[in-house]
């Protein structure tokens, strides 16, 4: 039975939406924890964990399987919140320190644990799987000999959430499977991938074994929330929870249902963070702000309720900012004196002022642009007139450590009850995304040359935008498309113009491309005999088309579902004459290169400002203001030599955004964990700084298939990839961990591209990264 009344993922096997549904997670506070004593030994040598969990903590460790003070899963903060296995007696006799860090606090990963100490191949004694995937690297790695026994499964007592020093799990946990004498192939047991590409979790049908157990935390079963489903009677005993009413710890917030929390990857503004991220209180004095992991935006109706333990000054708000005071106009605000502001910084009618004690809530209505606050039930005052194209998040304003309190986003029951038609904030009440996989219109491949010919695969599409770059060499970026023709080259860190050269891409493929001999002419760029390279490849549309909307006639190739067509124009030098793109709606950003002249990449965003400005993709030139008028539905305007000199063949490649899956925006760094919000989790990120001369970088999940991402390239520059820029990409974003004058000093622009939406109608929630 459901938790809370919220709409419930169903739908068939292998589609994008789970067909088994996870009812509620045990929410651990850091002071509570099951256990149980076997009362014989089972199998110590054989046996399997699966779990899902959603980490609510950083930097401190987080207790999962502990067993006799010896065999013990958790997250290591020595080992910058990786994954770790030990099994530890005075020295290791198990230890497995996983070089990837779990920093994504809003989302749900699923980690399997396989022990098979009889196994002979020493390195697969002991397996992880997260999310699906198994565990190859490892910055500890010291395996058991053959046939040890752990203590897991023996007769000494087992706990949940704690250890006995005691470290204790901050989060959430949820259906928490252990395997007596069983060990699994893979993680396929417990999970699947759907078509989608997302991993979601599927009904066990298997054995447990003697001291296998089935937790579900289910409340009402016979022996509560540590009743074994298995049926074997292996029930554990709950210590520090609660169970009921307001301050319970059983919640409706799951793998197959992601609800909103505060979000902890965002640490910069002095605000700590307890009970599963709901609870929040400063650390220093001054104004310190926290927002939801989930941002509204396009459609529907969503509440969500505040209510302070003690108070000083505070500001509930509805903020689309990124930013730690919010003040800024782009956040609408009521603070506990009374006094309401509009999104635009305006103060309008007062409602009633409120105090500790006092339920505050949110209705946002997404279908009418509007935030209606409400006290303790009463509807104070509605600010109409918000932005609906913008992502929405409920925050909190608070001064000094005097002012704390809590959130309910509906992963427990209301206080008050909701108006009509409004749901809770969960990623199953989010619109149905637009693209529910980004792989189909976007992807990343590596792949190593050769020095002759080789098909490249793997790709999911025929792409008809190619870029690509060695990874180990200082070549130079090539760029590639279906318009201009597979023979045909650029390069975004040279002002050359285009290159005829049947060698480097000979054809798109149905699933990727073809490379030729470079041992013709030893170009070096696409394939060199054991250079490692990277492609990023992006669908537009079925061939081409002309376009008669501007005033100079185009070649184009849209794709306007994706967001993103490629548009070929002779330049009338006349400026501000028009091009069109294809694509339907305003583009936010497009690049533009003249094919014929030795001339700079113009890159156009209306970010910084509002107004359009340009950046050079060649340079690492701060952004200026651009003479050419900004960009409609239908077309674009040309101004300036460098893309309108008479005569000269010119290439466009236009963006527009399209939610779920591609973002374009701005931020102002010089905050280490500065967290940029998306909508997503990205595959890819194109971040420059617009008022700075600062390079270029690209980062992808192909290349850093783990946080943390650090793997960066450059497009004005031709040198091979390095660590400069520290990244975590999450389920929902990307955060900047430290201040590299590339990413995170100055102000910024970014364009990002989806491997999946965070969640919606229909889909399954994006696992945590």
């Amino acid at each position: 039975m459901s938790i809370i009344g919220s709409n419930i993922l169903a739908g068939a096997a292998g589609s994008g939406v789970s067909a088994y549904e996870i009812e509620q997670s045990l929410r651990f506070d850091g002071g509570s924890y099951l256990n149980r004593t076997p009362g014989s030994a089972g199998n110590r040598r054989t046996c399997t964990l699966s779990f899902w969990f959603k980490w609510a903590s950083q930097g401190g460790e987080g207790v999962f399987l502990w067993a006799s003070g010896r065999t013990k899963l958790a997250i290591d903060p020595g080992g910058f919140d990786a994954l770790s296995l030990d099994d530890y007696d005075g020295s290791y006799n198990i230890r497995k320190l996983t070089t990837q860090s779990l920093r994504d606090p809003s989302a749900w990963y699923h980690a399997v644990v396989v022990m098979d100490t009889t196994n002979a191949t020493a390195g697969d004694r002991h397996r992880l799987y997260l999310n699906g995937e198994r565990v190859t690297a490892f910055s500890t790695s010291t395996d058991s000999g053959q046939n040890f026994d752990t203590e897991w499964n023996n007769n000494v007592e087992h706990r949940i959430g704690a250890d006995n020093n005691p470290f204790y799990f901050r989060g959430y946990i949820a259906e928490m499977h252990m395997l007596d004498g069983t060990a699994v192939t893979n993680a396929e047991d417990f999970g699947e991938l759907d078509n989608n590409g997302v991993w979601r979790p599927i009904e066990y049908t298997g054995s447990y074994g003697t001291n296998g157990f089935y937790l579900k935390f289910d409340p009402t079963a016979t022996n509560g929330i540590g009743h074994d489903h298995s049926g074997n009677g292996n029930n554990f005993s709950p210590n520090g929870f609660t169970t009921s009413g307001t301050g319970t710890d059983v919640m409706s917030d799951t793998p197959t249902n992601n609800f909103a929390t505060l979000n902890a990857a965002y640490t910069p503004n002095d605000m700590s963070f307890a009970d599963g991220n709901l609870y929040f209180a400063p650390t220093t004095s001054g104004w310190r702000s926290a927002q939801s992991t989930i941002g509204v935006t396009g459609s529907g109706k969503y509440y969500c309720e505040m209510k302070l333990s003690s108070i000083n000054s505070a500001r509930i708000a509805l903020t689309s900012i990124q930013d730690t005071d919010l003040f800024n106009v782009g956040a609408t605000s009521y603070t506990n004196n009374g006094v309401i502001v509009d999104a635009d910084g305006n103060q309008i009618t007062s409602g009633a002022s409120w105090t500790s004690g006092d339920v505050m809530a949110l209705a946002i209505d997404m279908d009418n642009g509007s935030v209606a606050y409400y006290k303790n039930g009463s509807l104070q005052q509605t600010v109409t007139g918000l932005d609906t194209s913008k992502h929405w998040r409920p925050a909190i304003l608070a001064y000094t450590s005097s002012t704390n309190g809590y959130f309910n986003f509906g992963q427990r029951a209301f206080e008050q009850t909701p108006p009509t038609g409004f749901n809770p904030i969960s990623t199953s009440n989010l619109p149905a995304p637009d693209i529910a996989d980004g792989s189909d219109y976007f992807n990343t491949v590596t792949y190593t040359g050769n020095g002759s010919t080789q098909s490249i695969t793997g790709v999911g599409f025929q792409p008809d935008w190619l870029w690509i770059k060695a990874r180990n060499a200082s070549y130079h970026h090539t760029l590639t498309d279906a318009v201009r023709g597979t023979n045909k080259q650029l390069w975004s860190n040279r002002t050359n113009e285009e290159q005829t050269n049947s060698t480097f891409v000979t054809s798109f493929d149905s699933d990727g491309f073809s490379l030729g001999d470079e041992s013709v002419n030893g170009s070096g760029s696409v394939n060199t005999n054991n250079t490692t390279f990277v492609a990023w490849n992006w669908l537009a549309g079925n061939g081409t088309s002309s376009n008669t909307d501007g005033s100079v006639t185009s070649t184009v190739s849209a794709n306007p579902s994706a967001g993103f067509s490629i548009v070929s124009y002779t330049a009338s030098g006349t400026d501000n004459d028009t091009v069109g793109h294809g694509l339907g709606v305003q583009p936010s950003f497009h690049i533009v290169k003249s094919r014929d002249g030795a001339r700079d990449w113009l890159a156009y965003t209306r970010e910084i400002d509002g107004s359009l400005d340009f950046l050079r993709l060649n340079t690492t030139a701060a952004a200026a203001n651009s003479s050419a008028n900004a960009p409609t539905s239908t077309v674009f305007s040309i101004y300036g030599a460098d893309i309108n000199t008479a005569g000269e063949d010119c290439i466009a490649y236009c963006f527009a955004e399209v939610e779920g899956y591609s973002k374009f925006g701005s931020y102002t760094g010089g905050i280490a964990n500065l967290f940029i919000y998306t909508g997503f989790k990205p595959a890819f990120l194109l971040i420059k700084s617009s008022n700075e001369s600062s390079d270029w970088v690209i980062m992808d999940t192909a290349r850093s298939p783990y946080n943390l991402a650090d793997e960066e390239l450059n497009p004005n520059s031709s040198r091979a990839e390095r660590s400069d820029a520290y990244i975590d990409i999450v389920s929902n974003g990307f955060v900047l961990k430290n201040g590299a004058a590339a990413t995170n000093a100055y102000q910024h622009i970014f364009a990002a591209f989806a491997s999946s939406p965070f969640g919606g109608s229909g889909v399954s929630p994006a696992t945590a990264r």
